[in-house]
């Protein structure tokens, strides 16, 4: 290989490096992006949380079901829960960086315990 197709392939792929890179830290950039937790339970709003500083919000319901949600500086994720099959805590966290990506975009769901949690972004 000569020297010149060396320098085109570093180049093309330093491009490319640059235009994933660049939007989505253009995404996470602090100052113009923010977001905030929306937390469902059934068809009603049980509580909307702004991300920031890390807290726990304890979903706790009359029948004694229950989903421990964490909201972190760029995300939330459900760290515990009473339902059998626990799909909700492995479902992982959604985040600022990942909720175009994860299976359910923005949304991590209870269906028993019939709790929903949004990550919703707002881009000032």
């Amino acid at each position: 290989m000569k020297r010149q197709d060396t320098i085109l392939i570093a180049a093309i792929v330093a491009i490319a490096l640059a235009a994933l890179i660049i939007p989505d830290a253009a995404h996470r950039g602090g100052a113009g992006s923010k977001g905030k937790a929306v937390i469902y339970v059934g068809d009603t709003i049980y509580k909307e949380i702004p991300l920031g500083q890390e807290q726990v919000i304890n979903v706790e319901q009359a029948t004694g079901r229950f989903n421990e949600v964490v909201i972190t500086e760029d995300g939330v994720y459900v760290r515990s829960a009473s339902c059998d099959n626990h799909d909700c805590v492995k479902q992982g966290a959604v985040t600022l960086e990942n909720y175009k990506t994860n299976a359910l975009n923005n949304w991590i769901v209870c269906l028993p315990n019939q709790v929903a949690i949004e990550l919703i972004v707002e881009e000032e």
